[in-house]
């Protein structure tokens, strides 16, 4: 893998993201931008109990952030899902008011969840609630290699999500590959060496059967020559096992981690608008998001019957997802009073 990360198109992706939200309908004065050197109340002394690389402060510090205030609502990035105000949590951390080991709880999970060895240049990105059965979610932004780990994606989410996730593209190409090189074989098998009139291409015959003998001779002399490195070789060849006992201790603590699916950073943030633009996630309102896959009230307490489909069709009426013909201010008036 290799590393691709850029504050700077990181920044940009989520200043993007949150412009959509806005545009479909969140109160855009929710967005704060940072100052030219960055937010002055994150800083590595502040931050440190986090135990994070200083690549990942330093991102932190050049975020926008959906604002969070005490005692107020912040609206909704994905259903069930809070995008973490960093400049809050750090005036709070400082004030005492807040404890490092907590927020790393709430925005990475338990230890016992992820075996406590999410590394030092990753940082959660939400908190959430919990699904029926279900932890909440952790979704982690990786600056060493550029990208989010959705560490617990839904099922439902990764079969709808465009773009598919780096794990299901690579899945794919495996697949093709692998079909590529079944039909290759089956059309190399039938052919019999046989010429217009059904005769046998002696000729051809005899050329194939040259080739694969000087095969076998070569497989034999590797075949005898493997022998001799596995009963008495050279002395302090390492067999393939050894290797790959030292290869797994290369990759560190995090080799057990399961990652689930993974986006560059920007290609993450395009899946979850292509999610709203599918309704497949959709606002009750200015600050709630629910999915088309769960119950609603185990993120709502009231919701009424059938909200899902009423929310879609209203979107729809207003326009949606035409961003020149959405009607936003008159389509949250309508959910508010469906």
């Amino acid at each position: 893998m290799e590393p691709t990360y850029s504050r700077d198109e990181c920044v940009a992706a989520f200043r993007d993201y949150y412009a959509f939200l806005a545009s479909m309908f969140m109160d855009p004065t929710f967005i704060i931008e940072p100052p030219a050197d960055g937010w002055a109340e994150i800083t590595p002394e502040v931050m440190s109990d986090l135990c994070k690389t200083d690549e990942v402060i330093d991102l932190l510090r050049h975020l926008p952030y959906i604002r969070q205030e005490n005692n107020s609502n912040q609206p909704q990035g994905l259903p069930g899902n809070w995008f973490i105000d960093w400049g809050y949590t750090a005036t709070q951390m400082k004030k005492g008011e807040a404890h490092a080991g907590n927020e790393l709880i709430m925005s990475e999970g338990y230890g016992n969840r992820f075996s406590g060895k999410i590394p030092a240049d990753c940082i959660g990105l939400v908190n959430g609630r919990s699904r029926e059965d279900e932890d909440w979610d952790v979704i982690l932004l990786d600056v060493k290699y550029g990208i989010i780990h959705w560490m617990n994606c839904p099922k439902s989410v990764q079969e709808t999500a465009s773009p598919q996730s780096r794990e299901a593209m690579e899945n794919e190409e495996e697949s093709h590959e692998l079909e590529q090189g079944k039909h290759e074989k089956t059309v190399s098998g039938n052919f019999s060496g046989e010429n217009k009139n059904g005769k046998a291409d002696h000729e051809s015959a005899q050329k194939a059967g040259d080739i694969n003998r000087g095969e076998d001779h070569q497989d034999q002399r590797e075949n005898k020559d493997g022998a001799k490195e596995e009963y008495g070789g050279s002395e302090g060849n390492e067999t393939d096992e050894d290797e790959d006992e030292d290869e797994d201790d290369e990759q560190g603590e995090d080799y057990d981690l399961e990652w689930g699916p993974s986006w560059r950073v920007c290609d993450f943030f395009e899946m979850l608008k292509n999610q709203f633009r599918m309704l497949n996630f959709m606002p009750t309102g200015p600050y709630d998001v629910i999915d088309i896959w769960n119950d609603p009230k185990i993120w709502i307490e009231r919701v009424p019957e059938n909200i899902q489909a009423r929310v879609q069709s209203i979107y729809r009426d207003h326009g949606w997802p035409d961003a020149e013909k959405f009607d936003k201010k008159s389509c949250l008036a309508r959910i508010k009073a469906s």
